[in-house]
């Protein structure tokens, strides 16, 4: 499940995973037995009823077991798993600052059973440099959006940050940074991109005041170099109702730590999660993914969840108004099905408040606009979906009995 970030800061954000304590019966339980909201019957007779996932193989792995997932899964055409977890108890108890180690990026493949890990540990001329996102093309190259500051910033020393994409070699080391360049007469702020096949990249973020105060959505294509070259303007994008203020230095956005979406019931294109209404238009809240045939499939996390296909010179070539399959769940991944598909990931994450739980899994037509299928896991199964596969597999992730890293393939029949 994923958790969300305290409703009493809008940017800020505990370790917000997909599951803690992989593999404990209880967890796993929480998220295959749903509580059934009074409104839910009419939302959920407009998509297909669900289809159940079968267990079809099991692929072990000597690395130590996963103890809970940060958003943004993602895998290639070649069915490599790209992903942020926990493999150290505890995780998760602290609230991020700065100085919190972030686990690194890790590529599972599932031919050869291994893990790569790809990270950032120092940068020379930077006293602090931090991931906010990362990216994987088609063919499985990872790149890393990180936030580098020349000296640790503090209460008394505010610095604006220099953002960097570093891209790494298939080994997990660093080929090559590029700095982003400044916006002219803005603060702009990145928090996720996507790449192009030419290099190019799509970056989304926001623009703030001097004062610190939010003013609009940014999205725009940066070159090869780092220069922005193409602003990106969606209809019906993501808007304010209000101004909250920008996180202080020492705290972090959210990036990819947090998770969250449109509160359910909101207008389309506003904001959501609790007083502040402001998160829902924080492009935190965003998905990315680069695909095959050249555009970048941009997400909102508004209610209807929004998504744009945006092509390498910054059209928005084809866009899509999904409501979600129930009133009380939000979108918290997308990934790439294949030829002309996506599936999305709606949850409704386990909360003190509420604690009960909800998963399902979408399968978007692209050519269509309709959900055209929806799937749900076994009750005992134990794990958590990562991606679906061109061969319509479902690749999940969880724990061996002897404590390992573990893939599990499913099938729907």
């Amino acid at each position: 499940m994923f958790c969300r970030p305290p409703t009493k800061v809008a940017f800020l954000a505990q370790v917000c995973l997909l599951f803690m304590l992989a593999g404990t019966p209880e967890v796993a339980k929480a998220l295959q037995e749903p509580s059934e909201p009074a409104d839910a019957k009419e939302q959920e007779e407009a998509y297909p009823p669900p289809l159940e996932l079968y267990e079809a193989e099991t692929i072990p792995f000597s690395a130590p077991p996963p103890l809970g997932f940060f958003t943004g899964i993602k895998c290639d055409v070649n069915s490599n798993i790209y992903l942020v977890y926990s493999d150290a108890p505890g995780v998760g108890s602290e609230v991020i600052t700065l100085d919190t180690p972030l686990p690194p990026v890790r590529k599972l493949s599932l031919d050869s059973r291994t893990v790569v890990s790809y990270a950032v540990q120092s940068l020379a001329g930077y006293e602090l440099v931090r991931r906010e996102d990362f990216a994987v093309d088609p063919r499985g190259t990872v790149y890393a959006l990180l936030e580098a500051y020349h000296r640790r910033p503090d209460k008394e020393h505010k610095e604006i940050p220099d953002y960097l994409i570093a891209k790494f070699k298939d080994d997990g080391t660093v080929d090559s940074f590029l700095k982003l360049q400044k916006t002219p007469g803005e603060n702009f702020e990145p928090w996720r991109f996507a790449v192009f096949p030419d290099g190019n990249f799509l970056v989304t973020g926001i623009v703030y005041s001097d004062p610190g105060r939010l003013e609009r959505p940014f999205t725009g294509i940066f070159s090869r170099g780092g220069v922005l070259v193409q602003q990106v303007k969606p209809s019906g994008d993501i808007r304010p109702r209000t101004t909250p203020p920008v996180p202080e230095a020492d705290q972090p956005k959210g990036g990819e730590q947090a998770s969250g979406g449109a509160k359910p019931g909101q207008d389309e294109g506003q904001s959501g999660h609790g007083d502040s209404g402001a998160r829902g238009f924080v492009p935190a809240y965003s998905l990315t993914v680069g695909a095959p045939d050249g555009n970048i499939y941009l997400m909102r996390a508004s209610n209807p969840t929004r998504i744009y296909a945006v092509s390498p010179i910054g059209e928005v070539v084809q866009e899509w108004s999904v409501k979600p399959p129930r009133s009380d769940v939000e979108p918290m991944e997308m990934s790439l099905a294949g030829q002309n598909r996506l599936l999305l990931e709606f949850v409704h994450a386990w909360t003190p408040e509420d604690p009960k739980s909800h998963l399902v899994l979408a399968l978007l037509d692209l050519g269509t606009g309709q959900v055209t299928a929806t799937y749900q896991l076994p009750a005992k199964s134990h794990v958590s979906p990562a991606c679906m596969t061109v061969r319509d597999e479902f690749l999940t992730l969880g724990t061996t009995e002897d404590r390992k890293l573990k893939v599990v393939k499913f099938v729907a029949r």
